[in-house]
């Protein structure tokens, strides 16, 4: 995915387009997995840099890339952890 992106615009479930500004791209091992993903912090267009959240940058069955929640619990409280020990020092 193309890490010098601002702005994101993605269709919520009930196809409605939202926009989300890019915080922050990172690569991180899941903890549970031991597998190696990619991040994107954002914040929706219409809230502040203080309601972040997290998204997983996976792969659909034609190799295209795709944003999806991250719904593992274990793994999100690791991509906060990251996110936090990363982006604190800046």
């Amino acid at each position: 995915m193309n890490k010098d992106l601002e702005q994101l615009e993605l269709y919520d479930e009930e196809g409605n387009l939202v926009k989300l500004n890019v915080v922050a791209f990172f690569d991180m091992v899941n903890p549970d997995t031991e597998e190696k993903s990619e991040y994107v912090i954002v914040y929706d267009d219409n809230y502040t840099e203080e309601d972040l959240f997290a998204l997983k940058v996976d792969k659909d069955e034609d190799g295209d890339e795709l944003l999806v929640p991250i719904d593992d619990e274990v793994e999100l409280a690791a991509v906060q952890e990251a996110y936090n020990t990363i982006f604190s020092e800046e």
